[in-house]
Parts: structure tokens; C-alpha cells; sequence
């Protein structure tokens, strides 16, 4: 037997160090992978289209220091009281767009997804997982919650949710008054960031009624603890619901869900982000469904167990993802947790085979590689490209999503009154516009609940639509160019049927030239003044009387059967690539007419 000098025993020291700082180097390779992949998954242009009313707002209460009483932005709602119950995150992004412009914003959007890789990591790694298996859950977490990954406050809702389970987890297993304050103050933060705040009361039931019933194992290194009291599954909900109250508006922000669920009811068009599982399928969250089922029935199978708290609040989540498209995120967070504690039994039990922790921490870098290359280079086409988040990476906004050039043109021309505009676009041109220009609508549809039933019956016809137009004091319209053919139908009344006549766009239906002047059009929209309104000569003295953008095909067949209207056609294009050199659709039309010419 060798004899323990206290030379070798330094050595053997030393080794063992060396040992254990080689382990923190090869752990810290997959979590800063991880970090990179957060970052690059939020790494693309802005494209929500409700961040631009939200920095208007924001904007409006710190020039004004105080919450606005009634709607302030749309000329249809007679300025009817509104519950901004997201006026915290209006104040946060404006100040951040004060400070960093539009570039700021993404920063902020990516700090917010590093941020909550970070609140996952921790709950997951404090639950028992090694960190390669950590790193895994929470990449994939975010790649499932990637598509809600926009500047909206649903964001902080992610960060919320995961923050609530890390310390629902501390309370059943040391029930603790602080924490339970800790709890309390997240949701009163929460609610005044995000109208989701409201299922707080009902997460945090599941789980604690799930710890009490949770059946105790010998390999549970808890299983000595008593089962939670009573007082604790029901006292803290009821203080998280009371804690929701404490909002500008107390209990009146419950009135947002019904108000936004009264104005989809019964529309004939649809909202996708709103369209249930059943009519949208979403492939990565019918994985997650097949994944945790898989994984949970595995575990049941091998050791007899469920983790409760964690599988009552992942099915209940399930069910509120299901119902909309929007919502997918929150049973991802709600996954990463069920599956960390699942994965723990089943390595408790000896169910899983070892991993060599070399490979599977060089693994799961390289994955987190993948997938962050896959993020900022989306392949197009091919069974690995993005189905949902097609988003564009770099910096400012994402090209012909909003109205930019039609608001410069707005802008130059202050003196045209109040206009229809597409619901996508009543964002953005609060943003660049408001004051003094207001909108016919935008995003808040809670505030008029029947304004979209209303605005889809009106285009039925003609005279509805122009009726609904004079109701509000529209006097003309800047709508999206859609180039899709409509039917034509005609009632025969000898045969009793529909019949087709013919097929034209939309919004050459409800605009026709002998009512409507078109006065302005890019490669995105088309503003239409009505005539029977006051205008300034010079402004109409700029319609276009021959060109029409959105039915190419009807422009160049009445210029090929008419050379005055062809060179009346080549006048406007040349006119609008003059204002606008940048424009595709006017250099196709001009190079078109061209050769027509020739």
C-alpha cells in the first residue's frame, strides 16, 4: 500500500479540482448555446400589428401622466370609456422606444425571450434535472412557443407563468408566508402588464389541489413531507384573485374577455391567431400534446406515478391552447415543468438508461446551434420549414406588412378627413399619425364588440357599405390591395338561381370610379376619397382615372383595345414611379404598357 504523503495528497486535490472545473466549462457550453438560440429566436423585424397602438398609448399617458378615462384614438367609438389593462407594458415599450427607436424595441423583445430561457432554466434545473437535460426541455419549450414570440404583452405572460410555477413548487414543498406574498405581488404586477393575469387564480388551484392529492414514493426524496393543508390550496388563490383586483380599473378588466369573445362571435370572416386547434392545426403543438402524453404514459407505466400538480395545470393549459392558436405558448411553459418533474421520477427509478454526459452535453450545444441557424436562415420549402413564425431576421420593421409609404403620403396631406382603414393597419398609423388623425378602428376589440359584424355585413353591397362610411363620418377609405377575383352574382328570377355574371375584385365593388376617387397607391394599399364629400381640388386633381392596381389584368386589356386609354394609363405609371422609384407594381405596369406601345 502506498503511503498517503501530503505530496500526493495535494495532487489527488488538484486533480479533483481540475475535474470539477472541466465539468462547469463543458456545463456552461450547452447554457450559453441555449442563451444564443433565445437570442437568435427573437432576432426578426417587427411585424405584430398591435405594438403600434400600444406605443401610441404608452405615448399618450406619459404626455398626459394619467390613464385615459375613455378612447381617445378611434372617431367611431364617441370616445366610449376603455379599460387599458395593459397600460404597464404601454409605459415599458415606449420608454424603451424613447431611449432605442424601433431597434430598441427588438432588443427589448430579445432580452425579454433571454429572460424567459432564464426563469425556465432555473425551475426546470431546481426540479432535479441534469443541465443537459435542462437545456433540451427549455429549447424545446421555446421553439414551441416561438410564434407568439412578438413585442405584445402576452410575452410577459410567458415570464409570469413560469415564475408563478417555481414558486407554487417552493410553497408545496415548504409552505412559506413570503413566498406566498412573493406570489401575490407577481400578479398584481402581472395584471396591470397582461389581461392573462386572470388565470393566475386558476393555475395556481390545479397545482396546489394536485399537490395535496399527490400520492407519495419511496424514491421521492420528499415523501416524508405532510400533505399540504387546506388552508393553502385554497386561501392562496383566493389572495391571488383578490390581488388581480388591485388595477386601475378593479374588477371592470373582467369585462375585456367578454367584450373581445362578443366581437368574434358570429363573424364571416376570421382572425386566425383566434381559430381553435380543430380548424387550425398547429404540428409543433400536436407534438407537444403526443409528446407529454407519450412521456406521461411512459412514466405511469414504469413507476405507477403522475406528478399532479404539474399534469393538471399542462392538461388544463392544453384545453385553453386548443381553443385558440394564440394561446399554444402557455402549455409549453406549463410542458417544460410536467415533463422536468417526469423525467425526474423516471431517473429516480432506474427507468431511463445513463447518458454519457460528454455526449450529451456536445448534443444538445449542437442542437441548440441547429436550431438557432434554422431561426435566423428559415428554409422555405422542405419538411423542416417554419409553419408558423415566418419571420423575417433583421433589424426595423418588416417590409410591406404596414402602410409606410401611404402614411407619409398622409402626413404631407393633413387636410383629408377621417378614413376607413383595414383593421390590421389602425395601429400603425396611430403610431405615425395620431394626434391629430384618428382611426376608424384598431386592434381593441373589446372596445365596439359589433363594429366587425358590422364592418362584414356592410360589404355585402353598396349601399350598406356607403351607409356604414356616412354612419361614422368616413369620407374615404385606404384598404389592402386585394387582386383576388369575386363572383359576380345575378338573381334570375325565371329560374330561380344565382347566376354569375362576371368577376371583379372586392374593393373595386364597393369603390367604383363614378363614386369613389382613387387618389393614392403603392405596391400594399389604395386610398379612395368619396366624391360626394368635400375635398381640395389639388388632391383630386391627382385621382387616378386609368390605372387600377389591384386588377392589373382589366389595365392592360383596355389599353390593348385603346390607345388613348393606354397612354393615359403610362402617364399615371410614370406619375407614380416618380413619387415612388422604389414601386414593383408600377415598373411591371410600365414595362408592360411598353411593350405594348412598341
Amino acid at each position: 500500500m502506498l503511503e498517503a504523503t501530503p505530496e500526493r495528497a495535494a495532487g489527488e486535490g488538484e486533480e479533483r479540482g481540475d475535474a470539477a472545473e472541466r465539468t462547469r466549462v463543458h456545463g456552461a457550453v450547452p447554457v450559453l448555446c441555449l442563451g444564443a438560440f433565445a437570442v437568435a429566436a427573437a432576432a426578426f423585424r417587427l411585424r405584430a400589428t398591435d405594438v403600434f397602438w400600444h406605443l401610441a398609448a404608452g405615448r399618450w399617458i406619459l404626455e398626459h401622466r394619467r390613464l385615459p378615462d375613455s378612447d381617445p384614438f378611434r372617431f367611431t367609438s364617441d370616445e366610449i370609456q376603455w379599460v387599458d389593462h395593459e397600460w404597464l407594458f404601454q409605459v415599458l415599450i415606449r420608454l424603451v422606444e424613447i431611449v432605442g427607436g424601433v431597434v430598441g424595441l427588438q432588443v427589448l423583445r430579445q432580452a425579454l425571450v433571454l429572460l424567459l430561457a432564464g426563469v425556465l432554466f432555473v425551475g426546470v434545473r431546481r426540479i432535479g434535472a441534469s443541465i443537459p437535460s435542462t437545456v433540451a426541455i427549455v429549447l424545446l419549450t421555446l421553439l414551441g412557443a416561438r410564434p407568439r414570440f412578438l413585442l405584445r404583452p402576452e410575452i410577459l405572460t410567458f415570464i409570469a407563468l413560469g415564475l408563478l410555477l417555481i414558486g407554487l413548487r417552493h410553497i408545496a414543498r415548504r409552505p412559506s408566508q413570503r413566498t406566498a406574498m412573493m406570489l401575490v405581488g407577481l400578479v398584481v404586477v402581472w395584471v396591470n402588464l397582461h389581461g392573462e393575469a386572470i388565470l393566475a387564480p386558476v393555475i395556481s388551484g390545479l397545482y396546489l389541489l394536485g399537490e395535496r392529492q399527490q400520492p407519495r414514493l419511496d424514491v421521492d426524496p420528499a415523501s416524508e413531507r405532510k400533505p399540504l393543508s387546506w388552508a393553502w390550496v385554497l386561501g392562496l388563490p383566493v389572495a391571488i384573485t383578490a390581488a388581480l383586483l388591485i388595477n386601475p380599473y378593479g374588477p371592470h378588466i373582467l369585462s375585456v374577455g367578454r367584450g373581445i369573445t362578443g366581437a368574434l362571435s358570429g363573424l364571416s370572416a376570421y382572425n386566425p391567431e383566434w381559430l381553435p386547434l380543430w380548424l387550425a392545426p398547429q404540428p409543433f403543438l400536436l407534438m407537444g400534446f403526443v409528446g407529454a402524453a407519450t412521456l406521461g404514459g411512459f412514466a405511469w407505466k414504469k413507476t405507477g406515478w403522475f406528478h399532479r400538480p404539474t399534469l393538471l395545470v399542462t392538461a388544463g393549459l392544453a384545453v385553453v391552447a386548443a381553443s385558440a392558436v394564440r394561446h399554444q405558448a402557455l402549455f409549453f411553459v406549463a410542458a417544460a415543468f410536467f415533463f422536468a418533474e417526469t423525467w425526474g421520477v423516471l431517473r429516480r427509478h432506474r427507468a431511463l438508461p445513463e447518458l454519457d454526459p460528454k455526449r450529451s452535453t456536445a448534443f444538445v450545444s449542437w442542437l441548440c446551434i441547429a436550431a438557432m441557424i434554422w431561426c435566423l436562415t428559415p428554409p422555405s420549402s422542405g419538411p423542416v420549414r417554419p409553419r408558423q413564425g415566418r419571420f423575417t431576421p433583421g433589424l426595423g420593421i418588416e417590409p410591406g406588412r404596414f402602410p409606410e409609404k401611404a402614411a407619409d403620403f398622409l402626413e404631407r396631406h393633413h387636410e383629408i378627413g377621417p378614413l376607413f382603414s383595414s383593421f390590421a393597419y389602425g395601429g400603425y398609423l396611430l403610431w405615425r399619425l395620431y394626434p391629430p388623425r384618428r382611426v376608424f378602428h384598431d386592434g381593441r376589440m373589446e372596445l365596439q364588440p359589433d363594429l366587425l359584424k358590422e364592418i362584414g355585413d356592410a360589404r355585402s353591397d353598396n349601399p350598406s357599405w356607403d351607409a356604414l362610411l356616412d354612419r361614422y363620418g368616413a369620407v374615404g377609405a385606404l384598404v389592402r390591395i386585394d387582386n383576388r377575383p369575386r363572383p359576380i352574382a345575378r338573381f334570375d328570377k325565371a329560374t330561380e338561381t344565382m347566376e354569375v355574371e362576371g368577376y371583379s375584385t372586392s374593393n373595386a365593388l364597393l369603390f367604383p370610379p363614378a363614386t369613389y376617387a382613387l387618389v393614392y397607391w403603392d405596391d400594399l394599399v389604395m386610398l379612395f376619397l368619396d366624391r360626394s364629400e368635400s375635398h381640395p381640388d389639388d388632391l383630386l386633381a391627382q385621382e387616378y382615372r386609368y390605372v387600377q392596381p389591384e386588377d392589373v389584368t382589366s389595365t392592360l386589356l383596355r389599353s390593348a383595345a385603346d390607345p388613348a386609354y393606354r397612354a393615359g394609363a403610362l402617364n399615371e405609371v410614370r406619375r407614380k414611379l416618380e413619387e415612388d422609384p422604389q414601386s414593383l407594381l408600377a415598373r411591371a405596369l410600365l414595362e408592360l404598357l411598353s411593350e405594348m406601345s412598341s
